[in-house]
């Protein structure tokens, strides 16, 4: 049966919010992440000059049964925002950190990388690293990192998708060389690479990623790389109607991919078969993030933009037979009076069922239970 969730909790976060990110294993501890573009008004000009500026807020919720409140923890101000991912990787400062490195996609074209740090008692970001990622003025639209599945090995690839097309690839979250000379780059779409996403099934090595030509690719590192192209393993376009836009490898059932597209569906795939899903659902919006839920193996989340937000459970796959009919929504939540970009599960404690999202225009970040 089909429940609308109501809202715990709803605040402004003052600036165009796009993306949040749960933290992996600390209870209601998330980063919650802005895209804000201004005008120049000083100007009659056609075409006035515009700056992108974004702000990462490190929030703390208080649960108290339903009754929810939110607290700002720290805060990182620079360019405009496109996607965050947090990464359990050791670093070189391990010792100083301790609780993970929140990487920072943004649209100058630049990953920051911050420590999360227990500061007299208070988690705090400290910027460690930032790294330029191309010189062609190009946005920075996603990253991830391949220790998803592996959480505290000694070191971490970064994928990264860019608004030319490309990607990038950092072979170790310790590189000390220039970038973006330090890292792998090729041409993998014909327009925006929306999406990438490792396979955190194995290590770093495989990568599919989804851009604005309709095309959803696959990538393996072990590949040469010559004159700035690399062979996808796989192509597939016949499928979507729109632009793919998002991507998760299923952290908890080897081969499952969650592929969603501006067509308002999200597609089941078998890496082993990937010229058709293995199933398509309608969801009323297109599809901007999903994420698989950190416990329930059959439980997605999707930020479905002006569909709000919706929970799927996928019949079949904790069996590992996942089922050819539609998903079936379990929870819509319409709270949102824009666009809704970011989503994610509470991680830390993910008994208590607990979504956070935000959303575009009216700059708002929801907290509810699914």
């Amino acid at each position: 049966m089909l429940s609308i969730a109501p809202s715990l909790y709803q605040e402004s976060t003052e600036l165009c919010a796009d993306s949040i990110e749960s933290h992996p294993y600390l209870p209601y501890v998330f980063a919650e992440s802005t895209y804000q573009v201004d005008q120049d008004k000083t100007t009659d000009a056609p075409s006035p000059s515009y700056t992108r500026r974004g702000r990462c807020r490190l929030r703390r919720a208080d649960v108290q049964g339903d009754a929810v409140s939110c607290m700002t923890l720290d805060t990182w101000d620079g360019a405009a925002i496109l996607d965050t991912k947090w990464c359990l990787a050791s670093s070189e400062k391990q010792a100083q950190h301790g609780y993970g490195i929140l990487g920072i996609a943004d649209a100058s074209g630049h990953v920051h990388l911050l420590h999360l740090q227990d500061y007299e008692s208070a988690y705090r970001l400290a910027p460690w690293k930032s790294w330029r990622m191309n010189h062609h003025d190009a946005l920075c639209l996603s990253l991830d990192w391949s220790d998803r599945c592996r959480p505290g090995a000694d070191d971490a690839r970064m994928i990264l998708s860019q608004s030319n097309g490309t990607l990038c690839m950092v072979p170790s979250l310790n590189s000390a060389a220039p970038l973006p000379q330090a890292c792998e780059t090729w041409l993998a779409h014909d327009f925006e690479a929306w999406i990438t996403a490792w396979d955190c099934w194995n290590d770093g090595v495989v990568a599919w990623s989804g851009g604005d030509d309709l095309a959803l690719k696959g990538w393996d590192m072990r590949m040469p790389l010559y004159n700035g192209q690399r062979a996808s393993t796989f192509t597939t376009r016949k499928c979507f109607e729109g632009g793919v836009t998002t991507i998760q490898s299923h952290p908890h059932k080897q081969h499952y991919w969650a592929v969603g597209s501006y067509d308002e569906k999200i597609r089941l795939f078998d890496a082993r078969n990937t010229r058709s899903p293995l199933s398509e659902t309608e969801v009323g919006g297109g599809i901007w993030r999903t994420k698989w839920h950190p416990d329930e193996s059959q439980k997605l989340l999707l930020a479905c933009m002006h569909g709000g937000l919706v929970v799927l459970d996928c019949p079949g796959l904790d069996a590992g037979a996942p089922s050819p009919d539609p998903m079936r929504i379990l929870t819509k939540f319409q709270g949102h009076n824009s666009i809704a970009y970011g989503c994610d599960w509470e991680r830390g404690s993910p008994q208590d069922h607990l979504v956070y999202s935000c959303s575009f225009y009216d700059a708002s970040m929801h907290i509810w239970k699914w």
